[in-house]
């Protein structure tokens, strides 16, 4: 099943990035200063970093730096954790001014150049210090300060190059599995084929109304592969990727929940109709309605090229149905 199971880690970073050339291609253009890469979780702003460090290392720059807020939570700590990562050896007491001037210190008295990557700026307790910091550090690196939400970022940074990571869409998702499937040989192919790459991205793209996040879609598949090894089989069928993909749900209980009546007859006949190894069933079969668009914006379903594709185990929602059919009766 799995060749190199490592590589749909999130933390792998693979030979090519599809659909972030134009961001690599902006971030490697920059010579000196500040630029600004926003966009949400799961959209490549970490891998595209760490490709631009990969490509400059040993020819213009140094090394780039990568640090995350996520870790350290202020930016006193993250800081610390700078100093550290330069190999600078500081004792405890400074403040923050304190430990950026022993930085911008060491930096200037470099004869190269390297890059500082400030990611995961908005776990940051005190996110709004990190213009002033960024803006210190700039004068003497190349510095990336990385947003998940655009709403914050200070208006004195908006002032320098603004890299925008979009969420994924269907497409560019089934672009992404694909490659990781036959170029960095993470899953036999035999073990996969194109309707089963293409629920995965319809559970995660954005135009349909997914999360646009790669790393959840790297997971899916990860997670769909394993149920199929748990279940004796040397391929994936869909039943295994609707497993994957309610293992990454949170709310899935008030997902179901309260679904009326009308939808509830819909998933019945819904069910009768497609079976587990099937991605889905032609739109023609069930007539278009709002109890439908419901269920797809609910995530339970999806309608995509005129097809209605269930994303969830067929078992699940039969048990669904009769719990809340159960539930009427009793209060009827």
């Amino acid at each position: 099943m799995f060749i190199r199971e490592e590589r749909l880690s999130i933390d792998y970073l693979p030979k090519r990035l599809p659909h972030r050339e134009h961001q690599l291609e902006q971030l490697l253009s920059l010579d000196e200063g500040i630029a600004v890469l926003v966009g949400p979780v799961g959209v490549g702003k970490t891998s595209t970093l760490k490709k631009v460090g990969d490509a400059r290392s040993g020819i213009d720059i140094d090394r780039l730096v990568h640090i995350s807020g996520y870790r350290y939570r202020t930016s006193y700590l993250m800081m610390r954790g700078l100093l550290r990562r330069l190999g600078l050896s500081i004792s405890r007491g400074y403040s923050t001014d304190t430990y950026v001037e022993f930085i911008t210190g060491y930096l200037s008295s470099r004869r190269d150049r390297i890059i500082i990557a400030l990611d995961d700026v908005d776990y940051l307790r005190d996110h709004e210090r990190v213009a002033d910091i960024a803006t210190r550090l700039g004068l003497n690196a190349i510095v990336y300060c990385v947003y998940h939400n655009k709403y914050i970022i200070p208006d004195v940074l908006k002032e320098y190059k603004i890299v925008v990571f979009t969420p994924y869409t269907v497409r560019e998702v089934e672009d992404i599995l694909l490659a990781r499937v036959f170029e960095e040989e993470a899953i036999d192919p035999r073990a996969v084929n194109d309707e089963l790459i293409e629920l995965i991205a319809l559970m995660v793209g954005y135009d349909v109304g997914g999360r646009g996040d790669c790393r959840l879609a790297l997971e899916i598949l990860w997670r769909a592969g394993k149920y199929a090894i748990a279940y004796g089989r040397e391929h994936i069928v869909p039943d295994d990727v609707r497993r994957a993909y309610m293992d990454t749900l949170i709310d899935l209980d008030e997902m179901m929940f309260d679904l009326d009546s009308e939808e509830l007859n819909l998933l019945k006949e819904l069910l009768e109709i497609v079976r587990p190894e099937e991605k889905g069933v032609d739109l023609s079969i069930i007539e278009e309605s709002g109890a439908l668009k419901s269920l797809n914006d609910r995530g339970i379903v999806r309608i995509y090229r005129d097809q209605i594709v269930p994303l969830l185990p067929l078992e699940v929602l039969s048990r669904a149905i009769e719990e809340r059919i159960k539930s009427y009766e009793l209060f009827s």
